[in-house]
């Protein structure tokens, strides 16, 4: 939304003038996650090649940077990912702020604590339901969900006879 907003900005323009310039810094500062900005004129460094398009931005400075730190607490494992768009006039590079690191530790912690919990929970269930075995311990273990609906789907009168002692 923010590069589509400065691209509308630059938009049939041939300099960045003082004006756009403050601008773009105000679409920057409106959010919180954009650390860095740099505007290049296209005819400088695009290149085409067999249907392929290709911005060089190593061979010239930009013509408009605007850059800022942007905060994020360390244990977040933050991270700065690039994202560029440009046609025949502007090329606009941006770095922003990303917690996908962070999102699949996440994930990842979630998922551990749901199996876990969950094959304990199917687990005191058979034993409740007294259908409880190191079969049903094992498919709870390896198949989680998928194992107790099997656990359920399967008949009560299915389960093996147990002796009185």
């Amino acid at each position: 939304m923010v590069a589509t907003r400065i691209a509308n900005v630059l938009n049939g323009e041939e300099v960045v003038s003082l004006e756009m310039r403050k601008e773009i810094a105000s679409l920057i500062e409106s959010t919180d996650f954009i650390s860095e900005v740099s505007v290049y004129n296209s005819k400088k460094i695009r290149a085409e090649e067999d249907s392929t398009v290709i911005y060089n931005t190593d061979i010239v400075k930009p013509d408009y940077q605007y850059k800022r730190i942007v905060w994020s607490p360390e244990w977040l494992a933050h991270n700065l990912f690039p994202y560029a768009n440009g046609d025949k006039e502007w090329y606009v590079e941006m770095k922003h702020r990303s917690f996908d690191a962070f999102a699949v530790y996440v994930l990842l912690a979630g998922l551990t604590i749901f199996w876990t919990l969950f094959t304990i929970w199917a687990t005191i269930n058979a034993y409740h339901h007294k259908r409880l075995n190191i079969g049903w311990i094992i498919v709870f273990a390896l198949f989680n969900v998928l194992g107790y609906v099997v656990y359920l789907l399967i008949p009560k009168w299915y389960r093996p006879k147990q002796e009185l002692i």
